[in-house]
């Protein structure tokens, strides 16, 4: 696993040298360096074809379209992110910060749902698909998802330093990412280890981004880490407590 990490961030630094170059952006905040969402699902696929030849390749680019199971999980993965925005949104107004109000444009989401749906297939192909089964199986849930949200973040740096925020909101950003991380693999696990789901959920979190007033220029990452951090709690503790009351009464 540590020669696809390697592999990822080789390949990742021409798109990082063509953002600090460029000085573009694809959307408001969102540097050129953001192509590189086409490096973690391409290194997977390579060393998938060197191990089990086009074979092995192809079973991977299949698990694209797999089925979230049960479906119910469509819903959780599909608002989680919508949702969490939500509460730091209405933090942000609690605490006495001026926003504007939210606006939402059909054609904008639709855009902007299959353009980071796409962005969400070429990541999690490599991030979900190839990466998550092998640290689970080695190192369980948690830390798993931790060390994959700080490699995940890693990777992330150049372009967050590209989109000229502050250092502070920077800061906060990684805590996001990494638990936004360690939430996609508790996700992925409970969806029938789909990459659909995966790719679903990453979709929608850009998109709740973005639809963040105003495209995102009004997001503080430091209102949402208290909402993932609690949520993360609940959904790490409560499984496990139901399961012990479980126990309990079968005795």
């Amino acid at each position: 696993m540590t020669r696809y990490f390697v592999l990822v961030f080789l390949f990742s630094l021409p798109f990082w040298a063509l953002g600090a170059l460029a000085g573009a952006e694809i959307l408001p905040a969102l540097p050129v360096s953001a192509l590189m969402v086409v490096v973690p699902g391409g290194v997977a696929l390579w060393l998938s074809h060197r191990a089990g030849g086009r074979a092995g390749m192809l079973a991977l680019l299949r698990r694209c379209v797999d089925r979230v199971r049960p479906r119910g999980w469509l819903l959780p993965i599909t608002l989680y992110m919508p949702l969490a925005l939500l509460v730091s949104y209405g933090l942000m107004r609690a605490a006495g910060l001026s926003l504007p109000p939210a606006e939402f444009q059909i054609g904008t989401l639709l855009a902007l749902f299959l353009l980071f749906l796409l962005a969400g297939w070429a990541e999690e192909l490599g991030w979900a698909g190839y990466a998550t089964d092998p640290l689970v199986a080695r190192y369980g849930l948690l830390a798993a998802g931790l060390l994959l949200g700080v490699i995940w973040t890693l990777w992330h740096l150049p372009p967050f330093f590209q989109t000229g925020r502050s250092g502070l909101w920077i800061l906060g950003h990684c805590g996001v990412t990494i638990l936004l991380r360690v939430v996609m693999v508790w996700f992925y696990l409970r969806s029938g280890r789909s990459v659909f789901g995966a790719a679903l959920f990453h979709a929608m979190s850009n998109v709740a981004f973005f639809q963040f007033p105003v495209m995102g220029s009004h997001y503080d990452p430091w209102f949402l880490l208290p909402v993932l951090g609690v949520s993360l709690v609940l959904m790490l503790v409560v499984p496990g407590l139901r399961y012990r009351a479980e126990v309990e009464r079968a005795r």
